[in-house]
């Protein structure tokens, strides 16, 4: 007998949600289900922690059922569903490890040291023609190591990493580019796009698409309500919230570590 699957899985619990269906699981909701997806992760932990392999099994499809649970409630409310779950923790897995998935190589003590003159070449360039030093750092392909974050740390510049990426360097058409974008966005995301590099011999890559999509991807997330800052702007805002939690802290008497 050949073993069930994600979709089987899927299917019982629609029918569970289903019509007659299971009263009980009918009238579950994303709320009244937080404690038990909070349950069966420590029992999950539990299981590892007691090395028992039969346990783990259960506990680990314990939890599985509850991300199935949420997903159906997603789904029937027109919101999401276990495809857009796993597509999103997929293109999440190989955003971040683009030497996996890529053709990037990890950035190790050895690179970062042979990079760092280039670094400091396009500084002293940009705050030539600007008269502002830049203080922003964004690791190429988004891959940095520990050490790098401390060389940039020790020179004063702020590492930023985006969440939403226009995957634009595949040389996507257009509406592909808007599509990666504005279907991920949320509220204080921070957008990757490439610059256009050469537009005439594409030295760096075909660029052309991402200069067509950009008043597309700024037409359609005005639409939807959204602003848009520089990251110096979301930096800013960001600690000015800080510093009112602070005093907000200060003034109920609680007390937290910053």
């Amino acid at each position: 007998m050949s073993k069930r699957t994600l979709d089987d899985l899927v299917e019982i619990m629609a029918k569970l949600r289903g019509n007659p269906g299971c009263p009980w699981d009918k009238s579950q909701t994303h709320e009244t289900l937080k404690p038990f997806i909070i349950e069966e992760a420590y029992e999950v932990v539990d299981a590892i922690s007691r090395k028992n392999r039969e346990d783990l099994i259960e506990e680990l499809g314990d939890l599985l059922l509850q991300i199935v649970f949420h997903s159906r409630i997603g789904e029937e409310r027109g919101e999401f569903d276990i495809g857009d779950v796993i597509e999103g923790i997929c293109e999440k897995m190989i955003r971040r490890h683009p030497h996996i998935f890529g053709d990037v190589a990890v950035e190790g003590t050895d690179e970062v040291l042979k990079n760092w003159e280039e670094i400091k070449k396009a500084e002293k360039a940009i705050e030539d023609a600007t008269g502002v030093r830049p203080t922003l750092f964004r690791p190429p392909r988004g891959v940095y190591s520990s050490y790098a974050m401390e060389l940039m740390r020790n020179e004063r510049y702020t590492m930023v990493l985006w969440d939403v990426s226009s995957e634009d360097w595949a040389e996507l058409p257009p509406k592909k580019i808007v599509s990666n974008i504005v279907k991920r966005v949320k509220p204080g995301s921070i957008i990757l796009l490439h610059d256009s590099g050469d537009l005439v011999s594409f030295n760096g890559g075909n660029r052309s698409a991402t200069v067509q999509a950009l008043p597309l991807i700024i037409e359609n997330l005005r639409e939807k309500g959204y602003d848009f800052v520089t990251i110096d702007q979301m930096i800013l805002l960001s600690e000015l919230m800080k510093t009112e939690e602070q005093i907000y802290e200060s003034d109920s008497g609680e007390s937290q570590a910053y």
